[in-house]
Protein backbone atom coordinates (compact mmCIF):
# COMPACT_ATOMS: atom_id res chain seq x y z
CA UNK A 1 0.00 0.00 0.00
CA UNK A 2 1.10 3.48 -0.87
CA UNK A 3 2.54 5.84 1.93
CA UNK A 4 0.72 9.32 1.74
CA UNK A 5 4.32 10.89 1.11
CA UNK A 6 5.01 8.43 -2.09
CA UNK A 7 1.68 8.84 -3.10
CA UNK A 8 1.42 12.81 -2.87
CA UNK A 9 4.54 12.60 -5.08
CA UNK A 10 2.98 10.28 -7.79
CA UNK A 11 -0.38 11.67 -8.25
CA UNK A 12 1.34 15.36 -9.18
CA UNK A 13 2.98 13.47 -12.24
CA UNK A 14 1.71 14.80 -15.17
CA UNK A 15 0.32 11.51 -17.40
CA UNK A 16 -0.39 11.71 -21.06
CA UNK A 17 -0.18 8.08 -22.24
CA UNK A 18 -1.80 9.26 -25.80
CA UNK A 19 1.76 11.54 -26.37
CA UNK A 20 3.79 9.37 -24.90
CA UNK A 21 3.05 6.64 -27.52
CA UNK A 22 2.56 9.65 -30.23
CA UNK A 23 6.43 10.18 -29.62
CA UNK A 24 7.70 6.81 -29.21
CA UNK A 25 10.11 5.89 -32.21
CA UNK A 26 8.26 2.71 -32.97
CA UNK A 27 4.55 4.50 -33.72
CA UNK A 28 6.35 6.77 -36.27
CA UNK A 29 5.37 4.21 -39.10
CA UNK A 30 1.76 2.92 -37.31
CA UNK A 31 -1.55 3.46 -39.23
CA UNK A 32 -4.10 5.43 -36.93
CA UNK A 33 -6.18 2.38 -36.78
CA UNK A 34 -2.76 0.58 -34.82
CA UNK A 35 -1.98 3.45 -32.92
CA UNK A 36 -5.88 3.67 -31.34
CA UNK A 37 -5.50 -0.01 -30.82
CA UNK A 38 -2.52 0.42 -28.92
CA UNK A 39 -3.40 3.69 -26.80
CA UNK A 40 -7.14 1.75 -25.88
CA UNK A 41 -4.75 -1.03 -24.82
CA UNK A 42 -2.38 0.17 -22.64
CA UNK A 43 -3.08 0.82 -18.99
CA UNK A 44 -1.17 3.01 -16.88
CA UNK A 45 0.62 2.27 -13.35
CA UNK A 46 2.67 4.09 -10.21
CA UNK A 47 5.05 2.51 -8.74
CA UNK A 48 6.95 3.83 -5.59
CA UNK A 49 10.70 3.84 -5.08
CA UNK A 50 12.16 0.77 -4.24
CA UNK A 51 8.38 -1.16 -5.43
CA UNK A 52 8.81 -4.36 -7.69
CA UNK A 53 7.58 -3.65 -11.24
CA UNK A 54 8.45 -7.18 -12.53
CA UNK A 55 9.35 -9.98 -10.37
CA UNK A 56 12.02 -12.48 -11.39
CA UNK A 57 10.93 -15.44 -12.88
CA UNK A 58 7.33 -14.21 -13.71
CA UNK A 59 5.64 -14.75 -17.18
CA UNK A 60 6.03 -11.55 -19.68
CA UNK A 61 2.23 -10.58 -19.84
CA UNK A 62 3.13 -6.53 -20.55
CA UNK A 63 5.28 -4.91 -22.33
CA UNK A 64 6.65 -1.88 -20.78
CA UNK A 65 7.32 2.15 -21.47
CA UNK A 66 8.57 4.39 -18.29
CA UNK A 67 6.83 7.82 -18.71
CA UNK A 68 8.28 9.25 -15.40
CA UNK A 69 10.76 8.20 -13.44
CA UNK A 70 13.63 5.27 -13.68
CA UNK A 71 13.48 1.63 -13.14
CA UNK A 72 16.49 -0.50 -12.13
CA UNK A 73 16.75 -4.54 -13.86
CA UNK A 74 18.35 -6.58 -11.30
CA UNK A 75 20.13 -9.80 -12.71
CA UNK A 76 21.88 -12.77 -10.33
CA UNK A 77 25.06 -13.69 -11.06
CA UNK A 78 26.35 -17.29 -10.67
CA UNK A 79 26.97 -16.58 -6.94
CA UNK A 80 23.28 -16.02 -6.32
CA UNK A 81 24.23 -12.63 -5.71
CA UNK A 82 21.56 -9.17 -7.03
CA UNK A 83 23.37 -7.36 -8.75
CA UNK A 84 21.73 -3.95 -10.69
CA UNK A 85 22.21 -5.27 -14.27
CA UNK A 86 21.44 -1.77 -16.02
CA UNK A 87 18.64 1.28 -15.36
CA UNK A 88 15.72 2.30 -17.82
CA UNK A 89 14.98 5.89 -18.19
CA UNK A 90 11.93 7.85 -18.85
CA UNK A 91 10.89 7.48 -22.11
CA UNK A 92 12.48 4.01 -23.01
CA UNK A 93 11.01 1.03 -23.49
CA UNK A 94 11.57 -2.69 -22.06
CA UNK A 95 10.91 -6.34 -22.07
CA UNK A 96 11.14 -7.08 -25.70
CA UNK A 97 13.31 -10.44 -25.40
CA UNK A 98 11.27 -11.62 -22.51
CA UNK A 99 8.00 -11.83 -24.55
CA UNK A 100 9.89 -12.96 -27.67
CA UNK A 101 11.37 -15.63 -25.71
CA UNK A 102 8.07 -16.04 -23.87
CA UNK A 103 10.42 -17.44 -21.38
CA UNK A 104 9.92 -16.16 -17.26
CA UNK A 105 11.99 -13.22 -16.85
CA UNK A 106 15.22 -13.68 -15.54
CA UNK A 107 15.48 -10.29 -14.10
CA UNK A 108 13.63 -8.42 -11.44
CA UNK A 109 12.27 -4.70 -12.28
CA UNK A 110 11.90 -2.15 -9.91
CA UNK A 111 11.66 1.90 -9.48
CA UNK A 112 14.72 3.91 -8.52
CA UNK A 113 12.12 6.68 -7.84
CA UNK A 114 8.74 7.73 -7.99
CA UNK A 115 7.76 5.99 -11.73
CA UNK A 116 4.95 6.11 -14.15
CA UNK A 117 5.17 2.83 -16.19
CA UNK A 118 2.77 2.28 -19.05
CA UNK A 119 1.66 -1.58 -19.90
CA UNK A 120 1.20 -2.82 -23.04
CA UNK A 121 -0.21 -6.38 -22.88
CA UNK A 122 1.13 -8.90 -24.54
CA UNK A 123 -1.67 -9.83 -26.77
CA UNK A 124 -1.48 -6.30 -28.60
CA UNK A 125 2.38 -6.29 -28.88
CA UNK A 126 1.69 -9.72 -30.82
CA UNK A 127 -0.85 -8.08 -32.65
CA UNK A 128 1.19 -5.24 -33.55
CA UNK A 129 4.26 -7.16 -34.54
CA UNK A 130 2.20 -9.35 -36.98
CA UNK A 131 -0.02 -6.45 -37.87
CA UNK A 132 2.85 -3.50 -39.17
CA UNK A 133 6.20 -4.14 -40.99
CA UNK A 134 7.44 -1.19 -39.52
CA UNK A 135 6.85 -2.36 -35.42
CA UNK A 136 8.68 -5.54 -36.36
CA UNK A 137 11.73 -3.92 -38.28
CA UNK A 138 11.99 -1.91 -35.09
CA UNK A 139 11.84 -4.65 -32.87
CA UNK A 140 14.43 -6.17 -34.97
CA UNK A 141 17.02 -3.45 -34.86
CA UNK A 142 16.31 -2.75 -31.25
CA UNK A 143 17.45 -6.48 -30.34
CA UNK A 144 20.07 -6.20 -32.66
CA UNK A 145 21.61 -3.13 -30.95
CA UNK A 146 21.13 -4.70 -27.90
CA UNK A 147 23.55 -7.96 -28.99
CA UNK A 148 25.99 -5.37 -30.16
CA UNK A 149 25.88 -4.07 -26.84
CA UNK A 150 26.49 -6.97 -25.05
CA UNK A 151 29.48 -8.12 -27.47
CA UNK A 152 31.03 -4.78 -26.65
CA UNK A 153 31.19 -5.67 -23.02
CA UNK A 154 32.57 -8.83 -23.87
CA UNK A 155 35.48 -7.45 -26.45
CA UNK A 156 36.15 -4.60 -23.68
CA UNK A 157 36.49 -7.83 -21.00
CA UNK A 158 39.17 -9.56 -23.57
CA UNK A 159 40.91 -6.37 -23.64
CA UNK A 160 41.37 -6.12 -20.06
CA UNK A 161 42.85 -9.44 -20.10
CA UNK A 162 45.09 -8.87 -23.14
CA UNK A 163 46.67 -5.31 -22.60
CA UNK A 164 49.36 -5.73 -20.29
CA UNK A 165 49.03 -4.01 -16.66
CA UNK A 166 50.60 -1.15 -14.82
CA UNK A 167 52.53 -2.57 -12.05
CA UNK A 168 53.29 -6.33 -13.35
CA UNK A 169 57.14 -5.79 -13.18
CA UNK A 170 56.97 -4.75 -9.46
CA UNK A 171 56.41 -8.48 -7.98
CA UNK A 172 58.93 -11.47 -8.24
CA UNK A 173 57.65 -12.77 -10.54
CA UNK A 174 59.21 -12.88 -14.43
CA UNK A 175 57.62 -11.58 -17.40
CA UNK A 176 56.79 -14.90 -19.16
CA UNK A 177 54.56 -16.70 -16.27
CA UNK A 178 52.77 -12.97 -16.24
CA UNK A 179 52.07 -13.63 -20.05
CA UNK A 180 50.95 -16.79 -19.83
CA UNK A 181 48.90 -16.34 -16.71
CA UNK A 182 46.98 -13.26 -18.84
CA UNK A 183 46.93 -15.99 -21.95
CA UNK A 184 45.08 -18.43 -19.40
CA UNK A 185 42.52 -15.91 -18.52
CA UNK A 186 41.80 -14.32 -21.98
CA UNK A 187 41.42 -18.61 -23.04
CA UNK A 188 38.69 -18.64 -20.11
CA UNK A 189 37.28 -15.33 -20.62
CA UNK A 190 36.95 -16.47 -24.59
CA UNK A 191 35.53 -19.86 -23.66
CA UNK A 192 33.11 -18.17 -21.22
CA UNK A 193 31.97 -16.32 -24.26
CA UNK A 194 31.32 -19.17 -26.55
CA UNK A 195 29.17 -20.54 -23.75
CA UNK A 196 27.04 -17.48 -23.32
CA UNK A 197 26.86 -17.42 -26.90
CA UNK A 198 25.44 -20.77 -27.42
CA UNK A 199 23.31 -19.95 -24.60
CA UNK A 200 21.85 -16.97 -26.33
CA UNK A 201 21.20 -19.24 -29.31
CA UNK A 202 19.33 -21.72 -27.18
CA UNK A 203 17.12 -19.26 -25.96
CA UNK A 204 16.59 -17.72 -29.50
CA UNK A 205 15.59 -20.75 -30.98
CA UNK A 206 13.16 -22.24 -27.75
CA UNK A 207 10.66 -18.98 -29.18
CA UNK A 208 7.69 -20.56 -29.75
CA UNK A 209 6.32 -17.53 -32.07
CA UNK A 210 5.97 -18.44 -35.46
CA UNK A 211 5.14 -15.32 -37.41
CA UNK A 212 7.14 -13.79 -39.79
CA UNK A 213 7.90 -10.76 -37.92
CA UNK A 214 9.42 -13.10 -35.56
CA UNK A 215 11.17 -15.64 -37.94
CA UNK A 216 13.36 -13.13 -38.78
CA UNK A 217 14.36 -11.59 -35.97
CA UNK A 218 14.95 -15.21 -35.16
CA UNK A 219 17.33 -15.09 -38.38
CA UNK A 220 18.42 -12.00 -37.88
CA UNK A 221 19.73 -12.35 -34.05
CA UNK A 222 21.07 -15.83 -35.17
CA UNK A 223 22.87 -14.08 -37.72
CA UNK A 224 24.89 -12.16 -35.37
CA UNK A 225 25.53 -15.05 -32.66
CA UNK A 226 26.97 -16.75 -35.32
CA UNK A 227 29.47 -13.66 -36.20
CA UNK A 228 29.95 -13.22 -33.16
CA UNK A 229 31.20 -17.27 -31.58
CA UNK A 230 33.48 -17.25 -35.16
CA UNK A 231 35.02 -14.32 -33.71
CA UNK A 232 35.65 -15.70 -30.23
CA UNK A 233 37.16 -19.25 -32.00
CA UNK A 234 39.19 -17.10 -33.77
CA UNK A 235 41.02 -15.52 -31.33
CA UNK A 236 41.39 -18.59 -29.17
CA UNK A 237 43.77 -19.45 -32.63
CA UNK A 238 47.29 -19.29 -31.67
Amino acid sequence: MHDASAHSVLTTMSIDISRFIDTAAWSAGLSDEQLDRVKQDASVQHYRTGEVVCQRGSAPQHWLGVIEGALRIDAVDGGGRCVAFSSVFAGAWLGVGAILNRQPRPYAVSAVRPSVVTLVPLATFQWLLDDSRHFSRWVIDQMIARLDQDLALIGNLLLSYSEPRSGWQEGPRSLPSLAQEAALKKEHALRQCIQAISMMRKQILQSSDSSQAASEAMAALLCAADEAEASAWNALRP
